[in-house]
């Protein structure tokens, strides 16, 4: 409740993880550097990323992986802006989000057990 409260409603962007997702790749998030990108494509140094994983990518941008070989990896969504040459995709993806709106719902039950919904968009 704190943390949804210093959000202040929609005012403040908060960073979350993509809950409930498991990382197909064997390999640990060690540091992936970009080499070049293109609209749907990554070249990268670094460990294989897997076919289904989720990147993240500067600019808060998630991306799931459709391709993927030792270097060069195929994305969807295509990018909104390109990665520049040297920075880092992670395994351990983020997105910027930002509250629906200002209402939260809550409810008690007996034994103190706490429900909470909430609901977030994509700041872009």
């Amino acid at each position: 409740m704190a943390l949804l409260a210093s959000l202040r409603g929609r005012l403040q962007p908060i960073s979350l993880p993509h809950l409930g997702f498991v990382v197909q790749s064997a390999f640990p998030d060690v540091l992936r550097t970009v080499q070049s990108a293109s609209a749907h494509t990554i070249a990268y140094n670094g460990f294989a990323i897997a076919a289904g994983d989720r990147i993240g990518c500067e600019n808060d941008e998630v991306k799931i992986v459709v391709a993927a070989t030792a270097t060069s990896l195929t994305i969807e969504p295509a990018f909104r802006v390109l990665p520049s040459v040297g920075s880092s995709v992670t395994l351990r993806a983020y997105s910027r989000m930002r509250l629906d709106h200002d209402g939260l719902a809550t409810q008690v039950s007996p034994g103190g057990i706490y429900a909470l919904s909430a609901s977030f968009s994509e700041v872009l």
